[in-house]
């Protein structure tokens, strides 16, 4: 299993379910199919949700399969809740960590952000940062 970054990865193709990558390693290279979640990965490696950055990502050179660290569980999120008449269009989706994703449900990013904010006072905060532990704000 090889630990890789942005530095060793290339898009090739990119469709609304999967992307074809490019993964370099040892003068080697390795052509693969993965699913969309690790296209937007290589577009923004953290969650647009509380920011938290996923800096590499694991590939295995026997079966060709593509894994996020098991510490950092991350899923796609829809920008637009499809309950809230978003697509299954690539554009509609971003990278969140699975926390995040099932906090804000179906609810609007603005929304979601909103009732963060009015609820930092209530939440623990990161010692020494005054931002809350869980929650990017904007």
């Amino acid at each position: 299993m090889l630990r890789i970054s942005h530095s060793n990865i290339k898009i090739q193709r990119r469709s609304n379910n999967n992307v074809i990558f490019v993964v370099s390693h040892h003068k080697e290279e390795y052509k693969i199919s993965a699913k969309m979640i690790f296209s937007l990965w290589i577009d923004s490696p953290y969650c647009h949700l509380c920011g938290i950055h996923v800096p590499y990502i694991f590939f295995d050179i026997n079966t060709l399969r593509i894994s996020f660290p098991s510490h950092l569980k991350m899923t796609k999120d829809h920008l637009i809740p499809k309950s809230l008449g978003g697509s299954d269009n690539y554009e509609n989706f971003a990278l969140a960590c699975a926390k995040c994703n099932r906090r804000r449900s179906n609810i609007l990013i603005e929304w979601f952000r909103k009732e963060s904010y009015e609820s930092h006072n209530r939440t623990s905060q990161v010692p020494g940062t005054g931002y809350c532990s869980n929650i990017l704000l904007f």
